[in-house]
């Protein structure tokens, strides 16, 4: 325990409240949708001690030791940031999805560079947006914020020592105008690009500054009155800002105010018998307070490496991990940190503890890019050329000899009796195949189709068909994967199966992802087609995906795309099982040639580009359909009298939007924001 907290134990208490917010939240608590704002206090509190720190030597030895500050440091964080890394790196490529190790890897690296909130909001698309498996690492984002503070701070501090005068009103005086500024970027660019907002320093530093306000002011802010009814006012900011908040509020921006004002007067209040700061010092809230880090560090990757080798957990299952976690880090605390921290040798020579700090982050940074040559060498050897399908190819002269029994992906060939079943099937799979009149068609897909449902007014060029719209966010093949944008835990594309009558409908669209090992990309797929056949679909047009290299997804290294995988593993098994029920719609280059209809992400589209899709699904689906407009109330000559390159946007006299809206959870509560924010 740091000497600036020895006589501050409520400090430790509200640490504690900090992680038990971040671990509640991650758990999935009810309630306890904004506890991300625990990262906001600790970004206040590390502010206030690391200042309090600096200014203690400052008055001690009347100059601060850049060397001493950075050994401190070293000790303190790198053993266990380094080891997290690497142990999440090493179990990370057993347990995950095969398709999802490049992007650790790439993850790790960045997190041994203390820059992992650079790669993130690059990815972006703000915290657990749902749009892609969370990263067992993203956690790191917040501690390369407070590293990258803690490079520059210390060298303003000896340079206001070196310059002379009140090193107090110099830290006021340099912290008041540029909080504001990074207060006003915040305000300013969350809304246009939430994930810079949320993860970068220059809109998060006025949160650490707050802190280092509050040191510089000390005795001044102790004599402001009312202080232990302000710090009451505090835990009430931060306990309502936990419960009101949730990944969709506009974060942080100016409501991130609410908790770091609130952290503040915790800060500042008093201590006597009834105030809150007393409550904090009590010794269960000590002693989680002394384990924060560790447990912050510990929590996630124990969190995220479980859901990717089970599957998304309920409640009772994480928090019996986050209660692990919280043992693992008592252990932690006691057999490493500490024993590295408080090193006679070490503490005694800051060479040794910068040297063995940078030892650490060489270690870590090794083992990450020895595992990415790893995974580039075995692609090579791998991966041959992929080709793309036609947009409207299928095997029309195969059949199947083979349908799924007893399970998913089993197969039981025809045995005495067969023939006639073979027959039968083939018949049936014939009818389907000819020309529909006026089609009932399903749409049953995840985000990218669910894009319809984001614009509506895109739906116009759906046209000639009657049709359901069922399509969410992170809905998957067969297996769950996240919660989906509307708040919700998706059904898979195979539960939603379960709800419809295939005879209801002429053709099923079906444009989903995967969440499982890349090698079971294929029984995945058998297994929904087989259960939309069970359900009576006998047309099924399967549309691939836009092989994008910025999408933040698993199964992108930098050389490979992120949907490379699934769309070469659906073509092949379409091939291989002879799937005569299955047409593949070639999305990806019917689409590659106009990036403009893409947001940032490059996978999913704009106003513009939804239309497009919606074209280009109207154009597939007349191909199996005799007359598409039998229909008095379709336009059924925009289908195909628009010319190639028309803007589509003019076409349907539409206006551009990059505004986007759904609806939140159960209470069904639109919610819009701008395509910028998923850069």
């Amino acid at each position: 325990m740091s000497s600036a907290t020895k006589t501050r134990k409520d400090i430790e208490g509200m640490r504690a409240l900090a992680v038990g917010l971040v671990l509640l939240f991650h758990a999935g608590v009810p309630m306890v949708g904004g506890g991300y704002i625990g990262v906001d206090m600790f970004f206040v509190v590390s502010g206030y001690i690391i200042t309090s720190m600096m200014l203690r030597e400052q008055d001690e030895n009347g100059k601060l030791s850049l060397a001493n500050f950075w050994a401190r440091r070293a000790r303190r964080i790198l053993p266990l940031s380094s080891i997290v890394v690497v142990a999440t790196l090493l179990l990370g490529m057993r347990l995950l999805d095969d398709a999802r190790v490049p992007s650790l890897i790439n993850d790790s690296i960045f997190a041994s560079l203390f820059s992992a909130n650079i790669l993130f909001a690059w990815r972006g698309g703000g915290y657990l947006t749902g749009l892609a498996p969370e990263s067992p690492l993203l956690h790191f984002w917040s501690l390369a914020v407070e590293e990258q503070f803690y490079i520059f701070w210390p060298l303003l501090f000896a340079y206001l020592v070196k310059k002379g005068g009140d090193v107090r009103k110099g830290i006021v005086r340099f912290a008041v105008p540029v909080a504001i500024l990074s207060l006003v970027a915040s305000i300013l660019i969350t809304p246009i690009n939430k994930g810079a907002a949320y993860y970068m320093l220059p809109t998060r530093l006025w949160e650490l500054l707050a802190g280092c306000a509050l040191a510089a002011c000390g005795a001044g802010a102790a004599r402001l009155p009312l202080r232990a009814t302000g710090a009451w006012l505090g835990l009430g900011m931060l306990l309502w800002s936990a419960i009101t908040f949730d990944t969709d509020t506009l974060f942080p921006s100016y409501l991130a105010l609410i908790p770091v004002a609130g952290t503040v007067l915790l800060l500042n209040g008093k201590d006597h018998p009834f105030s809150v700061n007393r409550m904090l010092s009590c010794k269960p809230l000590v002693r989680l307070g002394a384990i924060s880090y560790a447990t912050y560090l510990l929590h996630w990757p124990m969190l995220k490496l479980w859901e990717g080798k089970y599957g998304e957990q309920n409640l009772s299952s994480n928090l019996i991990i986050v209660a692990s976690s919280v043992a693992l880090a008592a252990l932690s605390y006691r057999i490493l940190e500490n024993p590295v921290r408080f090193n006679g040798k070490l503490v005694a020579s800051h060479r040794k503890s910068i040297a063995l700090g940078g030892v650490l982050v060489a270690v870590s940074l090794t083992v990450g890019l020895g595992a990415s040559r790893g995974i580039m060498k075995a692609e090579t050897l791998s991966f041959g050329p992929e080709k793309a399908a036609d947009v409207t190819s299928h095997n029309d002269a195969k059949t199947r000899t083979a349908e799924p029994v007893h399970g998913e992906g089993s197969t039981k060939t025809a045995g005495p009796g067969g023939d006639l079943e073979r027959t039968k099937r083939h018949e049936n799979h014939q009818k389907a195949r000819s020309l529909i009149k006026n089609p009932r068609v399903l749409l049953l897909g995840d985000s990218v189709l669910a894009s319809s449902r984001w614009y509506p007014q895109s739906q116009v060029a759906l046209e000639g068909f009657t049709y359901t719209l069922d399509a969410e966010s992170c809905r998957r093949l067969s297996k769950k994967s996240c919660k989906g944008r509307e708040g919700r835990v998706p059904s898979t594309v195979k539960e939603a199966l379960r709800g419809y009558d295939g005879q209801n409908y002429d053709i099923l669209v079906i444009m989903a992802g995967y969440h499982t090992t890349v090698k079971d990309i294929k029984n995945e797929f058998k297994s929904v087609i087989s259960a939309a056949e069970n359900s009576g679909f006998r047309k099924i047009l399967w549309v691939n995906y836009r092989e994008s290299l910025k999408f933040p997804l698993t199964g992108s290294n930098g050389t490979k795309s992120a949907y490379s995988t699934i769309n070469a593993a659906v073509n092949e098994t379409i091939a291989q099982e002879n799937i005569d029920t299955v047409t593949v719609l070639d999305w990806n280059s019917y689409s590659k040639p106009f990036p403009h209809w893409f947001i940032p992400d490059d996978l999913h589209t704009t106003l513009n580009g939804t239309l497009e899709l919606n074209r280009f699904l109207s154009l597939n689906i007349r191909q199996h359909s005799e007359d598409l407009c039998a229909s008095t109330t379709t336009r059924c000559d925009a289908i195909s009298a628009i010319a190639p390159g028309t803007r589509l946007l003019e076409f349907y006299k539409l206006r551009d939007t990059d505004v986007h809206c759904y609806e939140k959870g159960k209470t069904r509560e639109k919610s819009c924001e701008r395509d910028k924010a998923l850069k």
